[in-house]
């Protein structure tokens, strides 16, 4: 799992030290398959330079620009944070590393319905990306009604004229099928896989290559 933080500037309502700011990653780290570094790093700099002309206090400038880092991008923080920690449970029950439970086996199921919809429906896949592009919050799409009774009439009424791509999307073997298949039948899913032969490669050398 990544190395994801927040670090506040704040303790007990109070800044220790005055006039002193992080920006980027130094403040909130998050998975960059998400995105959000450059563009956090960017709306935090536009906002304290607000601040900064806004007030001349040295704890007052810190305290706005937490509750400034608080509003803009906690939300979506905790959204990525929650996104992560189920992609790992998904990965270990997969992987054998952990039995799976109903709430994985519910978090599954529902997440192949939302993938498919993304396909199916384009109303869905745009409300869906628009989070992930940062036009609106993460979880914004699942807080709205129209969104659930779209994906409800998928799952009820079927993908229409896209249920032949979803017949083979869904046909694809599974981690215990292809294991199977590597190991000629023998269904070793832990044995070692025999380490490829690399070609040789040029060594580099500090300073440039010679």
């Amino acid at each position: 799992m990544m190395d994801c933080y927040w670090r506040s500037m704040v303790v007990d309502g109070k800044a220790p030290v005055g006039s002193f700011f992080l920006l980027g990653d130094t403040a909130v780290r998050s998975n960059p398959k998400f995105g959000r570094g450059c563009t956090w790093a960017t709306v935090a700099a536009h906002r304290l330079a607000d601040i900064l002309v806004d007030t001349q206090d040295p704890q007052e400038r810190v305290l706005r620009y937490e509750r400034a880092l608080e509003s803009e991008f906690r939300a979506d923080w905790r959204t990525m944070l929650g996104n992560d920690r189920s992609i790992r449970r998904q990965f270990e029950v997969a992987a054998g590393l952990r039995r799976p439970t109903l709430r994985d086996r519910l978090v599954a199921w529902l997440d192949a319905r939302v993938n498919e919809a993304l396909i199916v429906d384009t109303a869905v896949f745009r409300a869906v990306w628009s989070g992930y592009h940062g036009l609106t919050g993460m979880a914004a799409w699942a807080r709205r009604p129209e969104v659930w009774l779209r994906m409800l009439r998928f799952v009820a009424f079927g993908p229409g004229p896209f249920r032949a791509l979803l017949a083979e999307l869904r046909s694809r073997p599974s981690r215990a099928e292809m294991f199977t298949a590597r190991d000629g039948g023998s269904g070793g899913e832990g044995e070692e896989v025999p380490a490829k032969q690399e070609r040789p490669r040029m060594r580099m050398h500090e300073g440039g290559s010679r």
